[in-house]
């Protein structure tokens, strides 16, 4: 019964869109839990509404053979529903769920990781020089640059070009 209440307080849409921007898998994985929910869920209510009533005082009217009826209401009466064992099937829900933590687990470490990362990656922005500050930092502290750019550099640029005999 506390099952009922869980899946029906569940905002489906608002998890399967949490869970598809951090893990597809998990988010493809949930939705199928969900389909086969919702289709067990209208399988139960169609076989609930689906139990007939059986008028046994009809059958005594119209058949002859009255001990048809007797035997048919009998092993009606006396019918009780088989208890299976699910232990099985619990130990395979219980492996899936460990699973499914140890995923949700690893995705949340994960995520972590790259919300540290992006968190010293906006400090690094944050205090971080300006470029025009850092091009006369540059400048100030290698002022052989200048030297460089001024004597030879323009000797390279317009070095002739040797060309070779094999080209």
């Amino acid at each position: 019964m506390a099952t009922k209440h869980a899946a029906t307080k569940v905002d489906w849409q608002k998890l399967l869109t949490v869970v598809s921007s951090i893990n597809s898998t998990t988010a493809a994985q949930l939705s199928a839990f969900k389909k086969r929910h919702d289709e067990l869920r209208r399988t139960t209510k169609a076989l609930e509404d689906s139990i007939p009533e059986i008028d046994f005082e009809y059958y005594r009217r119209v058949l002859k053979n009255q001990d048809v009826v007797k035997r048919a209401e009998s092993a009606l009466a006396d019918f009780k529903p088989v208890k299976m064992a699910l232990d099985d099937q619990l130990a395979v829900i219980s492996k899936f769920e460990k699973k499914a933590i140890e995923k949700a687990e690893e995705t949340a470490k994960q995520v972590e990781a790259e919300v540290n990362d992006l968190k010293q990656t906006i400090k690094n922005i944050e205090t971080a020089r300006p470029v025009d500050q850092l091009t006369y930092f540059i400048m100030e502290h290698h002022s052989n640059l200048d030297l460089f750019s001024t004597t030879i550099y323009p000797a390279v640029s317009h070095a002739p070009q040797v060309i070779s005999a094999d080209e």
